[in-house]
């Protein structure tokens, strides 16, 4: 099959499918460079419905492109004895001295590896201190189903979710990653975690969190922070959004690229359009024979995105993060405000 296959889980209201940036920005740079071959987009949130569009190929595609580490990881799979070549954008995360996810071995898999923003490091973590002055708890959640959630952590993660637990301090033994608590202990905040399996026990979960009142970030001690990976939990994420905007809990996103109605209230961002385009350059190289040295570059560009209305709802302390450009959004380097918080 001489075609090529997008696969991407993302993306938030309209914008998923071929409609989802980092998609239009791989399909528009391969247009650019003279790529014609056909495109087909499937937009599945759970990756076992990836798997099964995949197994229900007729024959394997020349390329696929994966939107994130864990479509990658089924896509290799899936694929892997079809000789199918994949080029993907992704996080291979390190918790304390642990490598979460490997990095792909076969030599068939090219890609863009983006470091996880606001974990990667205690400078970015800090800035939830210039975000909320008074913080004293970080709640993380964590797709049950994602590639950082596998082999002893997943089964960490279910002992404590047969146990009733909502949150799991990062000091139990029950914890995936005692890493971020480390970070928590360098900016003096207690981080909890939460195994997203359903919407349900999502929402309850968020329901559990400290709200700040008045609505005011400069008040606030305790957020709620979730990657783009608990959406392969389907409604999950948009039903924490409308708990925690009921509630004036601060909710914080990872990867968004955009917002709910109701939230987050900002998102810190690798900046997956630009890995979009260089995923579409390694393609166009790998399919007329010439892949790159490197199987796996490095792309180091975060963004800051912060909701239309987070300063009318949060009050003064917020009005300086809000643009008029890019429909009120600001998407900013995070160099001089990672600068300014260590």
């Amino acid at each position: 099959m001489s075609e090529i296959v997008v696969l991407t889980p993302y993306g938030i209201e309209g914008g998923v499918g071929d409609r989802y940036p980092p998609v239009q920005a791989f399909t528009a740079e391969l247009r650019r460079l003279g790529e014609d071959r056909p495109v087909t987009v499937h937009h599945a949130r759970s990756l076992a419905r990836t798997a099964e569009f995949l197994r229900g190929l007729p024959e394997a595609p020349e390329l696929v492109y994966c939107c994130g580490s864990s479509v990658m990881e089924v896509a290799a799979e899936v694929l892997g004895p079809s000789g199918a070549k994949i080029v993907y954008w992704g996080s291979h995360i390190e918790d304390g001295a642990c490598v979460v996810n490997p990095k792909p071995a076969s030599e068939r898999i090219w890609g863009v590896e983006l470091p996880m923003p606001l974990y990667h490091s205690h400078r970015q973590f800090r800035l939830l201190r210039r975000l909320f002055p008074k913080l004293e708890r970080v709640h993380c959640m964590f797709s049950i189903e994602s590639a950082f959630v596998r082999g002893e952590r997943r089964a960490r993660y279910e002992e404590a979710r047969a146990g009733g637990a909502s949150w799991i301090p990062s000091s139990s033994r029950l914890a995936a990653f005692p890493g971020l608590g480390k970070l928590g202990e360098l900016i003096d905040v207690e981080v909890l975690e939460h195994p997203c399996a359903d919407a349900d026990t999502a929402a309850a979960a968020a329901s559990e969190v400290t709200p700040a009142s008045p609505r005011d970030a400069s008040e606030a001690r305790a957020c709620v922070i979730s990657c783009i990976d608990c959406l392969h939990v389907e409604g999950a994420l948009e039903r924490v959004a409308d708990v925690a905007h009921a509630r004036s809990v601060p909710f914080v996103g990872l990867n968004f690229g955009a917002f709910y109605e109701r939230g987050p209230l900002l998102s810190f961002e690798s900046d997956l359009e630009g890995a979009g385009r260089l995923c579409a350059r390694t393609a166009f190289d790998v399919l007329f024979g010439g892949a790159p040295p490197e199987r796996l570059a490095r792309h180091e560009e975060y963004l800051l995105r912060v909701h239309p209305s987070a300063a009318s709802r949060w009050g003064a302390a917020w009005a300086g993060l809000v643009s008029s450009r890019d429909h009120g959004w600001l998407e900013r380097s995070l160099g001089p405000l990672i600068a300014a918080a260590s």
